[in-house]
């Protein structure tokens, strides 16, 4: 008969215990995102090949600029949020966030004047006026979505992310997919998109009017919203890490595009999409993970901290379990007429699917993120974003040379979130042996 270690058995009691009220949060969050998946196929479908490609690409530029031109404001937010809320100070966050989104809207209609202007007259790479307003636009609305995120996160994550990752999904949904049948056009599809996360952020804005948090009235001119020297320190380095990380999903369709063509970048595209499945649950398990690993590291005891297993545990197996249905069901697709047609528009084979689970799986290091963050290691951050940046262009250069073509951009990818996750792995478990 086998004997299980009372260890053993002791540690899945454990992941049972916390696995319904995980599993129900990852249910609600994997729904909502629903529609923004749905969203990414739709457009996949109807739009044709090319225009699926610029549209990714000019998505995937407006995001990036969301990032780069928030120049690390957006990111003490992480910290300083939670802290205010803990601390019986919520009431300023809508008001420190209304003062950011000002400073950050100024900033970018500077930029868009400049960008505007050069379209306007040289039209580079027949790129005009119309499109760089678009991708701007979009821009500033990704910054406006990361800084309501963070809101929310600081106050109730467990109620109103899903509700407002469902709303953002439902109404992106809703306006593009009619227009993308009807027109074919990718540029209003982008427009439109504009406008459905416009819709979104005005309910979520409604909903949480009446939070408890934000009760208490507050005079605005006497707020102090500066951040302090080592909350800047660490934003700029959370900003940094985020800007070299993203060059990899946003940057590399760019790169696809000028070495394989539009096809090329929407066929990565497509990839992604499916790998953004396994990162915004990891994303919303992570936000959900941060309270605790916040306290934790505060208490820096040897009874406050948490096994591995005891933490992570549970996250994981709804991460890999994801990443392995997700494999199954694009699999079985193609034994469907229409779904063997669809793929095979874009060259992806069952090999390559199977490449973009593994690097689904190594969505891990998400969780790692805020476990980094509460142990004040956010330099480690930014080296695991370089190696891991490093790892996949020149994966992408060895893909080209050798004509490997979209299996060996896949898994350059996949290679990039593996090295990643372990690299950030290591950092973690240093920082918890030598803090105790």
């Amino acid at each position: 008969m086998l004997v299980w270690p009372n260890s053993l058995l002791a540690m899945i009691r454990r992941l049972l215990k916390n696995f319904n009220r995980e599993a129900f949060f990852a249910m609600s969050m994997m729904a909502a995102t629903g529609f923004g998946l749905a969203k990414v196929i739709a457009l996949a479908v109807f739009l044709p090949v090319e225009g699926y490609g610029f549209y990714i690409s000019a998505f995937g530029m407006a995001t990036f600029l969301g990032m780069l031109l928030s120049l690390g404001q957006i990111e003490p937010t992480y910290k300083v949020y939670p802290k205010l809320e803990a601390v019986g100070r919520g009431f300023e966050i809508p008001h420190r966030a209304q003062n950011l989104m000002r400073s950050l809207a100024v900033r970018l209609a500077l930029c868009l004047a400049i960008a505007g202007l050069v379209a306007f007259k040289f039209e580079p790479f027949g790129i005009g006026l119309t499109e760089v307003a678009a991708v701007m636009v979009l821009a500033l609305l990704f910054m406006a979505q990361t800084l309501m995120a963070s809101v929310i996160r600081a106050i109730d994550s467990e109620r109103f992310l899903p509700r407002f990752t469902a709303a953002r999904g439902l109404m992106a949904l809703g306006v593009t997919a009619p227009v993308a049948v009807l027109t074919q056009n990718w540029l209003l599809v982008l427009q439109i998109e504009s406008l459905g996360i416009v819709l979104a952020l005005l309910v979520t804005a409604f909903a949480l009017h009446r939070h408890s948090s934000f009760a208490s009235s507050i005079d605005q001119e006497t707020l102090d919203v500066k951040f302090d020297d080592q909350e800047q320190k660490a934003g700029r380095l959370i900003y940094s890490s985020g800007l070299i990380a993203a060059s990899i999903p946003y940057g590399g369709r760019s790169v696809l595009l000028a070495l394989d063509g539009p096809a090329m970048a929407g066929a990565f595209g497509v990839l992604n999409a499916l790998v953004q499945v396994a990162q915004l649950l990891a994303s919303a398990l992570a936000q959900k993970l941060a309270p605790d690993l916040l306290k934790e590291a505060a208490l820096r005891g040897e009874n406050a901290r948490v096994g591995w297993i005891d933490r992570f545990g549970v996250s994981l197996v709804l991460l890999w379990g994801t990443s392995i249905a997700v494999l199954i069901g694009t699999s079985l697709s193609f034994l469907w007429t229409d779904g063997f047609e669809f793929w095979s528009s874009y060259n992806i084979t069952i090999t390559v699917l199977l490449i973009t689970a593994l690097q689904m799986a190594m969505s891990a290091h998400l969780f790692l993120f805020f476990a980094i963050v509460s142990e004040d290691r956010e330099k480690d951050l930014v080296f695991a974003a370089l190696s891991a940046v490093l790892v996949f262009y020149a994966g992408l250069k060895l893909s080209s040379m050798f004509a490997i073509g979209l299996p060996g951009y896949a898994a350059s990818a996949a290679l990039a979130s593996t090295t990643h996750t372990l690299y950030l792995a290591t950092c973690y478990k240093r920082a918890v042996a030598t803090n105790g």
